[in-house]
Order: structure tokens, then C-alpha cells, then sequence
């Protein structure tokens, strides 16, 4: 069973065709919500939340969430991340992620999976990504 950590969730964001898809596992309930912004996900899941509350028949870690306070991190598949962040360049981010840039379009268009280790080894170029930012000053 998944415990809210200090009021926190973890949405996870699917690209579909025209909209976009958040659940959230949050004891024994999935909660889902399909809309066109993160920001419409993010409102319709805690819409979804408030309506849930002090029922008796929903996990004790709902009734213990205070949405105004709630601190939500998104989870990206990999064709909404590059969705959302289409700054990035996928060949150039490649390099970062020391992947093959075509592999690398394939996950991002849905035609492969990455593996455990190629998603591991993305994590990490982001990382590095955000670390050599952190360290930039424009004057």
C-alpha cells in the first residue's frame, strides 16, 4: 500500500490522442482524469478528492490529504515529457542520455518500451541536463 509522504502525490501523465491522461494511486484507489492541460488533470483529480473525503468506504491516506497544501510531482511517459519540454531536442538530449537518437525517437513516438535500464539511463541525462543549467549565468 502507497502512503501519502508529508501531503504528497505522484501524478502520472500519459500522452493519448488529443488529451491527456493523470492517475494517482493512492492506497487501494486509482483516481484518473482525461483533459487537454496538466493544469485541468491536476484540478479534476483533486475535484475527485474532495468528493472522496470522509467516506468511510475510501483509505484513510485520502481523508489525510489537505489539497490546498498538496505538493504534486508529475510523472511523464516519455511522448508527453517531450510534449511539454519540446525545448528539448531529441538527438541533442540523446547525448546526455548516451542513447541512440533514433532509439531514442522510437520511445518517444510509442513504437518501443524503454527497458528498466534505458529509463534509468534517461533519468540520469536529466540530471546531468539539470545540473549543467543550474550552473549557467546569463549577463
Amino acid at each position: 500500500m502507497e502512503r501519502i509522504v508529508k501531503n504528497e502525490i505522484n501524478i502520472i501523465l500519459e500522452k493519448s490522442i488529443d488529451s491527456i491522461w493523470g492517475r494517482v494511486k493512492i492506497g487501494n484507489s486509482l483516481i484518473s482524469e482525461n483533459a487537454a492541460t496538466e493544469e485541468a488533470v491536476l484540478e479534476g483529480i483533486k475535484f475527485q478528492l474532495r468528493n472522496l473525503k470522509n467516506r468511510k468506504d475510501i483509505p484513510i491516506e485520502i481523508n489525510e490529504l489537505n489539497l490546498e497544501e498538496l505538493k504534486v510531482t508529475y510523472c511523464y511517459d516519455l511522448t508527453q515529457f517531450f510534449e511539454v519540454f519540446n525545448v528539448l531536442k531529441i538527438s541533442a538530449f540523446s547525448k546526455y542520455c548516451d542513447i541512440n537518437p533514433s532509439q531514442l525517437r522510437q520511445y518517444v513516438s510509442g513504437v518501443y518500451h524503454p527497458s528498466e535500464k534505458q529509463i534509468k539511463k534517461i533519468q540520469n541525462g536529466l540530471e546531468k541536463l539539470r545540473q549543467d543549467l543550474s550552473k549557467i549565468e546569463l549577463i
